[in-house]
């Protein structure tokens, strides 16, 4: 139970529910998935890169990898990148514009279309120049921030 508190405590780290805007951090993690040690010794190098999350040794490998096709869970995945991005400073801000269809249902996709290019316009004046806004999917777009801290990106995602 205690680590399925400490999992969804670093969950939670990496995720701002304003205006569905979800704070995340991608990394390629390479070879690290083929096994299980690289597994446990890539969560070692994490927890001794982050001093504050030196008992990640006490976690149970079973609770972060899927038995059957012995891959990690959602949950390790989470946690990754959680401390990852307390490690390196780069967030990625995802919102999702929910109402597309029924505007563009509503109004027409012209009109939709221009929606999106407001839409757009916000989001890329809010961002430095160092950082980037992108259309992610048909109704989310991501910021990525670099050089930022999860405080950062609060701001900025207040800010939008």
């Amino acid at each position: 139970m205690r680590v399925l508190r400490k999992l969804t405590t670093f969950y939670f780290i990496g995720i701002v529910f304003i205006i569905m805007i979800i704070i995340a951090a991608v990394f390629s993690f390479g070879d690290v998935y083929n096994s299980t040690d690289k597994i446990l010794v890539f969560t070692r190098k994490l927890a001794e890169r982050n001093p504050g999350f030196s008992s990640l040794e006490s976690f149970q490998l079973n609770q972060l990898v899927d038995e059957i096709g012995r891959i990690q869970l959602r949950a390790y995945f989470f946690f990754s990148v959680s401390l990852l991005m307390v490690s390196t400073g780069l967030i990625y801000l995802i919102y999702t514009y929910k109402r597309n269809k029924e505007f563009n249902d509503t109004y027409g996709h012209q009109e939709g279309d221009a929606a999106l290019r407001w839409l757009s316009n916000i989001l890329s004046r809010n961002v430095r120049k160092i950082d980037s806004a992108s259309r992610y999917g048909g109704e989310e777009f991501a910021i990525t921030l670099t050089e930022s801290s999860y405080n950062g990106g609060i701001r900025v995602a207040e800010k939008i």
